[in-house]
């Protein structure tokens, strides 16, 4: 269904991928005919314009959505296993990411070896409840649409955004990029809470250009600094449609 083979990493000034193609091409065509239509969509307060579709904003017909759709039922299981999270995790570590969190159990004889494990060890077993994924559908629309630098609360630990548009739905010209950025004051440089950050108080390292099929993975770091700039009005509907899934500790 989808490969983290092709990730392509950056390390400064904190750990951002990419990977194009990530679904399976015909799989793809199918999640983005099925996108939820704009409409049923909410807009977050202080998240820059962005429009969502989740477990918190318009969440009655986002579980109708998941519910009703054989092809995003699926995918939303394996988004919000263990599974996936271990397979993020994993992927992190081969490319020399490791972000300290123990094993993770994939399946409840997993879960009870590691219990024992611990336990043996003379020691409290690992809450194995401390990650979990989230899953978000989101809209940034033409015309002003845009996310403000940030570098996303302390819970998130991982971010993955997929693009969820067809090859001739987005052109370069329309933006839509998300930059990877650095605080141009130094006193701004570490910014764990998240704390607001405008667009003249950063600079652009790089930008990802907004494609179809495209995957970014991007690691919560103090200095984790992305956003995406005002999108321009654009001579169709087109619009910058997103499945973004957090990975999220507890505390």
């Amino acid at each position: 269904m989808l490969s983290f083979d092709n990730l392509k990493f950056r390390y400064e000034p904190f750990p951002m991928a990419v990977a194009t193609p990530f679904f399976e091409e015909a799989h793809y065509k199918q999640l983005v005919e099925r996108f939820p239509p704009v409409d049923l969509f909410e807009e977050i307060p202080g998240a820059g314009d962005k429009l969502s579709l989740s477990e918190k904003f318009g969440r009655r017909d986002y579980h109708r959505t998941i519910r009703g759709d054989p092809y995003w039922k699926e995918l939303h299981r394996y988004l919000k296993s263990r599974q996936f999270i271990a397979e993020v995790l994993r992927t992190l570590a081969l490319n020399h990411i490791e972000l300290g969190f123990p094993k993770v159990a994939t399946s409840i004889p997993d879960a009870w070896r590691l219990i024992f494990r611990d336990l043996a060890r003379g020691r409290l077993p690992y809450d194995l409840t401390r990650l979990s994924s989230r899953f978000e559908f989101s809209i940034l629309r033409s015309g002003g649409g845009y996310l403000t630098p940030h570098t996303d609360t302390p819970k998130k630990r991982i971010t993955l955004v997929f693009s969820m548009i067809g090859e001739d739905e987005w052109r370069p010209e329309y933006g839509g990029a998300t930059d990877m950025n650095r605080a141009l004051n130094e006193a701004d440089s570490y910014n764990w809470e998240n704390r607001r950050v405008e667009f003249r108080d950063v600079e652009t390292l790089h930008s990802y250009e907004f494609t179809p099929n495209q995957c970014l993975v991007f690691v919560k770091t103090f200095n984790s600094l992305h956003s995406v700039r005002p999108i321009p009005e654009t001579p169709s509907t087109a619009t910058r449609k997103t499945l973004t899934i957090n990975i999220e500790s507890a505390h």
